[in-house]
């Protein structure tokens, strides 16, 4: 077993299997990038929460999260990533599509709201190089539960009719993002 003592603030750390328990002392949140040739499980305890870094092509096989974020657990090729933390209010946060060198290219989500994906049936996803979810299988009936990217952020001009900034008129949502 080997442990990696991690006491630098904004540690990036790769997970490969390579390492089996990550221990942040640090008092910051940390990121960790899940390699797509993960070989082993590894486990990840970061007192203040983290960011899970899920990189493009990377095929998951199962999430599990526990409500508020504060641990999650996720299958990559037969290996488990366990991500606990400690502090009260402290909760992992979900980069779909991004690197350890640049989040923005990838898409934020709460380790909740990237769980709740997998709630309604046992699936496996892809993710895409944008961030988004091209495939999303339910694993016991064996069949594609999307027809186009998930998860897709889009934004439209609002000229609302009568209410300003809460009200969405129909007519904006056939409007091009």
């Amino acid at each position: 077993m080997v442990t990696k003592l991690l006491t630098t603030i904004n540690d990036r750390e790769i997970l490969d299997g390579q390492i089996d328990t990550f221990v942040d002392v640090s008092g910051a949140a940390d990121r960790y990038l899940v390699e797509g040739t993960i070989s082993g499980d590894v486990e990840v305890q970061d007192f203040d929460g983290g960011v899970i870094v899920l990189p493009a092509g990377l095929t998951l096989e199962d999430v599990q999260v526990a409500a508020g974020g504060s641990a999650v657990q996720i299958t990559v090729n037969g290996s488990t990533i366990t991500y606990t933390s400690g502090g009260a209010g402290a909760a992992f946060t979900v980069v779909l599509g991004g690197s350890n060198e640049n989040l923005a290219i990838g898409q934020t989500v709460t380790a909740e709201a990237f769980a709740d994906l997998f709630d309604a049936a046992g699936a496996g996803a892809v993710v895409g190089a944008d961030g988004t979810l091209t495939s999303l299988v339910d694993l016991r009936l064996d069949r594609e539960l999307l027809a186009g990217p998930a998860n897709v952020l889009q934004l439209f001009p609002d000229h609302p009719n009568t209410y300003d900034a809460w009200d969405i008129d129909q007519h904006t949502l056939r409007l091009p993002p």
